[in-house]
């Protein structure tokens, strides 16, 4: 849930590697260890989460890993500058104050 026009924190990526697809997006912190019949928290922008990836493989098969806490990265976060790195990891480049970033986190 967002109370601004962007939502940055609230968009999702979807980015395809070889024959699978993984989806990120910001979880509420509560919902790292939820059972599957129990009913996820909403999460609202502005109060950290995590950054979540759902795989989707070529057989069908899902799994969901949780990269980061939103609070890890100390610049701007906007989930839509992810992109594909080459070493079964998602890359970011930011810049803050003059100060410039690249991260790299394992999603394999």
């Amino acid at each position: 849930r967002s109370n601004d026009a962007y939502g940055r924190q609230l968009s999702f990526n979807a980015i395809v590697s070889g024959n699978d697809v993984y989806v990120l997006y910001t979880d509420n912190k509560k919902n790292k260890s939820l059972s599957e019949k129990e009913v996820p928290e909403v999460h609202i922008q502005g109060y950290g989460g995590y950054l979540a990836c759902v795989k989707l493989d070529q057989h069908g098969t899902i799994s969901k890993k949780y990269l980061t806490e939103i609070e890890d990265f100390e610049t701007n976060f906007y989930i839509r500058r992810f992109v594909q790195g080459d070493h079964g990891n998602i890359i970011y480049t930011a810049r803050k104050l003059r100060r410039n970033s690249i991260i790299s986190l394992e999603v394999q």
